[in-house]
């Protein structure tokens, strides 16, 4: 799927209760996060983040910091689109 200015859909994908990925599909997503960590598709318990945790779930630019920039997944998403990241690639991670 695209958007109507002709770039694909980014969505975001939970590969394990700390890691998430951005990407067009959950195929390439998981062929990303196999490729990173070594791990076998069928050892991954991996879904679509839903729309309202999209608007719930908060990405931080620095985790150790306390007055850190902190943005939803929508809003951190929408700017790296923008910004032109290639995906698919890792969006967040608690382990940072």
């Amino acid at each position: 799927m695209t958007t109507p200015d002709s770039r694909p859909t980014i969505k975001i994908y939970s590969m394990d209760d700390c890691t998430w990925y951005a990407a067009e599909s959950e195929e390439s997503a998981i062929a990303a996060y196999a490729a990173d960590t070594d791990l076998e598709a069928s050892d991954m318990d991996v879904f679509e983040v839903s729309d309202l945790a999209m608007d719930s779930l908060m990405f931080s630019d620095d985790p150790g910091v306390t007055n850190a920039t902190r943005r939803t997944f929508r809003e951190q998403l929408a700017i790296e689109v923008a910004d032109g990241t290639h995906f698919p690639c890792l969006f967040a991670s608690t382990e940072y």
